[in-house]
């Protein structure tokens, strides 16, 4: 039974896709340059041998999810098929003519505008963000899974290879083993902790790094320490933003997943750069879950929440930040709230400024965290441990009554009252499954539901 390795330039498949060179090779399989029969256009052909279980699993992971999903910035998708007589399955994408980006920054001989490097990571972010906003994690974001085109109005980068994606639920992904790329892979996917969109924005920069540098991040021993000083790449042309950017980039591969920016943040980021701006005013440090505010007591105010700044791994001064109101020193434990990383930190809304007491009297006594309000879940996240179907969707009955339908396989809801949360599967013919859970008051409630025949089971995580 042939295999991928036994194909040859010229073969005809599914009598439409003519094979022209193969472009790449791994995974269980090979990816090709093939031309469409009668349409004088090209496509790239990833094939995989069907006794590959593990690769056809990945093949048909990446198929669902550029079906679903279509953006400037993900390959475009064209198809997916068997051929059971020669043993294959197929994916038909675009084609990007331009290599990926590795090969294609190595072989570059004069210096990159760094206008070029901030709308290559723009772009990256933005596709990245599409394919979250799918309820997917990428997990190997990597320069040989973005491909380039170059065209006159500048560089259009493409992302790819999402075979190893996997589908968020409550925001998080258990995975067994630790898959990813030495250099680009979070500390969290080696140490095998539970994985978010966090793993890729430590990916994105990373990939911003290899744009500055010319090299890939090498983190220290033990694949879970800060990268050492990022060098310039000599032919980066000069540009008095690069520190900002250095900066930012140090930002997003914080150590600790919580630390690090979303992407909207490094996109305001970006976005300021690319208008000439040389510093960044960046934000607290981003929290995992939300935290109850701390108080800290000090000479002459009530001061709330200590801003947590990254720096520059070379030492670079960190890029401008908002004055505090008074001089201060962090306290261990504490945590600062999660501003825009573009604006200076605001007062927070549910607990007011106290005003300044008298020089005379003693600073005031640190205060215990404010507890939600009474009988309310702050935040609840609701999410399905498989895939829906074509035409089912979510459906949520709070217990003040109001229904809230999901867009895909997930929920989230704030300020939701305790008590019995009734969840249901719904399709063109009504009710498929459902289920209920009681909630008690909390924070944060994430909620996971698995449907067997006619119910859903949930559990709260």
């Amino acid at each position: 039974m042939p295999t991928p390795l036994d194909l040859v330039p010229g073969a005809l498949l599914a009598s439409r896709y003519r094979l022209v060179r193969p472009v790449g090779t791994g995974g269980g399989g090979q990816t090709w340059l093939a031309e469409v029969a009668g349409e004088h256009r090209q496509v790239a052909l990833k094939v995989v041998s069907s006794g590959e279980e593990r690769a056809q699993e990945e093949l048909l992971r990446e198929a669902s999810l550029l079906s679903r999903v279509r953006h400037p910035g993900l390959v475009a998708y064209e198809g997916c098929f068997d051929l059971p007589e020669q043993g294959l399955s197929c994916l038909v994408t675009g084609w990007v003519s331009g290599g990926d980006l590795e090969r294609w920054w190595s072989s570059r001989p004069g210096p990159l505008a760094l206008d070029r490097v901030l709308d290559g990571v723009r772009q990256v972010a933005e596709a990245l963000s599409a394919v979250h906003g799918a309820g997917v994690l990428h997990r190997d974001l990597k320069p040989q899974n973005v491909l380039v085109h170059e065209a006159a109005e500048g560089l259009r980068l493409v992302l790819t290879d999402l075979g190893l994606a996997r589908r968020l639920v409550a925001d998080r992904v258990h995975v067994t083993g630790r898959l990813g790329t030495y250099g680009y892979a979070a500390p969290e996917q080696w140490s095998g902790a539970p994985l978010g969109p966090e793993t890729d924005v430590y990916a994105l920069g990373g990939l911003a790094w290899f744009l500055l540098a010319g090299e890939p991040p090498a983190p220290l021993p033990g694949k879970g320490g800060r990268p050492p000083a990022l060098r310039l790449d000599p032919r980066l042309a000069p540009d008095p933003r690069v520190p900002a950017l250095r900066g930012l980039v140090a930002w997003m591969m914080r150590p600790e997943p919580a630390h690090r920016p979303s992407l909207d943040q490094v996109c305001r980021c970006l976005a300021r750069l690319a208008e000439g701006r040389t510093r960044l005013p960046f934000g607290a440090a981003r929290r995992r879950h939300q935290l109850p505010w701390l108080a800290l007591g000090v000479t002459g105010a009530l001061v709330l929440g200590i801003a947590a700044w990254p720096t520059d791994p070379e030492g670079v001064p960190a890029p401008e930040r908002p004055e505090p109101a008074a001089p201060q020193a962090p306290s261990a434990g504490l945590v600062a709230p999660a501003p825009s990383a573009l604006e200076p930190a605001s007062e927070p809304e549910p607990e007011p400024k106290s005003e300044p007491a008298a020089a005379a009297e003693p600073a005031p006594v640190a205060q215990p965290p404010p507890e939600p309000p009474p009988g309310r879940i702050g935040t609840l996240r609701l999410g399905l441990a498989e895939p829906l179907p074509l035409g089912v969707h979510l459906l949520a009955v709070t217990p003040d009554g109001r229904e809230h339908r999901a867009q895909g396989e997930h929920l989230a809801l704030t300020q939701v009252p305790a008590g019995e949360l009734a969840i249901s599967l719904r399709g063109p013919a009504g009710p498929i499954a459902s289920g209920q859970l009681r909630l008690e008051a909390a924070e944060l409630a994430r909620v996971l539901c698995r449907s067997r025949s006619t119910e859903l089971h949930c559990e709260v995580l």
